[in-house]
């Protein structure tokens, strides 16, 4: 009787279960929030369809970023202002008019004029000067050179250093130095520019390899909804038990579970690499599924097989962060050359020709030629032996500096050629992996279909296939950001674009 009691509440209980709709509870409002993403995905009107784009590739990316990446304009800005401090410097040579009225009143009334144009230049320190004046009234004795004849006098002259000032002088120092800034400039924007094309090609293949992992994710949670309906079918007809239905629903959420977290990874990489696709300075373009191009682990070269020595040498030329130093060594030359030139003694040969003009005393009437000899000797020279004793002590710091900087470059290339032979490696193995477990799939699926097999092994055998191509994913992705920081360690710009 008991046996009965149990027989008849097992039948009609699993009965019960049979009658049971096959989704879960709440599995509308699954379905809606399935149905919302597939068209998120695939966006009708978007910045990216209105730009009329088919495929995102990497040449793209690298085209749009050069022309509209704001960070990439901000550091072209970086030659406006080494241009602007070279024109600045260049002030020191600017000409200059000065002039002065005098009127004095009393018993020698008289009146003043003088005007003089001055202009250095940058040869041998020598500058240029004419002028007029024009003295008119009664003047003392002791003052008779102010009084000119009734026209006035002009007059011209130049002044030539011998020592001091002669090689170099302030304000040349300043224009020599103003012309490194802009090679300072132009390595500066080259730095930027590298690491910005780094920056943008790590998100891209972030984005590739995002894209890649949620098809794999989509692919096996379709595989799962189709067999979620066979399997219900099945078991309505007797033909299978009930505890396969149970399972694979859990498998269902499951990779379900899995799809949402692919989608998030897609979408966050698709955002960060946003930042460096823009149709203009204000508009941005969306990376979307469809976008993903045919082949995109093809893209970029792959630099198997150089000669690791001459890519030493190669960046040793190039690498934008090692050749300023021999710029900050040119400015602290300079430097020095011009606190050697201050310790020289100042002696200046100036020579001036005069004429006065019109009516007046025959002796201002002819023509005179001044020569005279400045002098100015320091009796002292701390300043510019402290000037010459800290530039030493610079150049012996960047020289250190750009020594060890030399060895780091050089360790860094050759480690990371190392990488890329062990990603290469990883990337061949994980697509062996793949046929391999791919080949296991098929068999156990095959298995299944003929009733020698479990559904459970089925679907261990796919999530084992999903995740090895997931590792082949991540491997091939490690790949090519490990090209990009090769061909970033090298400076070399030109295969970056490649």
């Amino acid at each position: 009787m008991i046996f009965a009691s149990l027989f008849l509440l097992l039948f009609f209980g699993v009965e019960g279960l049979l009658s049971v709709e096959t989704n879960l509870p709440g599995s509308d409002l699954l379905d809606k929030k399935r149905k919302s993403r597939e068209s998120a995905l695939h966006p009708k009107n978007t910045d990216t369809h209105s730009y009329e784009l088919k495929e995102l590739k990497m040449d793209f990316v690298m085209e749009t970023m050069e022309n509209h990446f704001p960070l990439l304009a901000a550091a072209f800005q970086d030659y406006n202002i080494a241009d602007a401090e070279l024109l600045s410097a260049k002030g020191s040579f600017d000409g200059a008019i000065k002039s002065n009225i005098t009127s004095s009143s009393g018993y020698y009334l008289n009146q003043r004029f003088d005007t003089m144009v001055e202009q250095p230049t940058t040869f041998n320190g020598t500058s240029f000067f004419a002028g007029y004046r024009l003295g008119q009234g009664k003047f003392p004795v002791y003052y008779g050179e102010r009084e000119t004849n009734k026209y006035g006098e002009v007059r011209a002259g130049a002044r030539i250093p011998i020592f001091r000032n002669r090689s170099i002088d302030k304000g040349r120092a300043s224009i020599k130095q103003s012309e490194i800034g802009m090679r300072l400039a132009d390595l500066s924007v080259t730095g930027q520019k590298l690491e910005i094309y780094r920056n943008a090609l790590m998100k891209y293949w972030d984005w590739i390899a995002s894209v890649e992992k949620y098809k794999i994710a989509q692919s096996i949670y379709r595989i799962a909804e189709i067999r979620q309906n066979q399997i219900t079918r099945r078991v309505k007809e007797g033909d299978l038990a009930l505890i396969e239905q149970i399972d694979n629903e859990r498998i269902l959420l499951q990779r379900e579970a899995q799809l949402l977290s692919a989608e998030q990874n897609m979408n966050v990489a698709a955002n960060e690499l946003s930042l460096f696709l823009r149709i203009d300075k204000e508009k941005k373009i969306q990376p979307t599924l469809n976008l993903l191009p045919q082949g995109a682990f093809d893209q970029m070269k792959d630099p198997e097989g150089m000669d690791i020595e001459k890519q030493v040498n190669f960046a040793m030329e190039n690498r934008p962060d090692l050749l300023r130093f021999k710029a900050q060594k040119d400015i602290n030359r300079i430097e020095k050359e011009l606190a050697k030139n201050q310790i020289q003694p100042g002696i200046d040969l100036v020579f001036m020709a005069s004429q006065d003009m019109g009516p007046g005393s025959e002796t201002r009437s002819k023509p005179e030629l001044d020569a005279n000899i400045v002098l100015n000797i320091p009796l002292q020279t701390r300043t510019q032996r402290g000037k010459i004793k800290g530039v030493d002590a610079k150049n012996k710091k960047l020289e250190e500096q750009e020594k060890y900087m030399r060895d780091r470059i050089g360790a860094d290339i050759k480690n990371i050629y190392s990488f890329l032979n062990v990603t290469r490696e990883r990337a061949l193995l994980a697509k062996r992996e793949v046929e391999l477990a791919d080949q296991l799939e098929k068999a156990e699926l095959d298995k299944f279909k003929i009733g020698e097999g479990t559904l459970i092994l089925v679907n261990i055998r796919e999530q084992t296939l999903a995740e090895a191509k997931n590792r082949e994913i991540d491997a091939l992705s490690d790949h090519k950001k490990t090209i990009v920081n090769f061909y970033a360690t090298l400076a070399d710009l030109k295969s970056l674009r490649k």
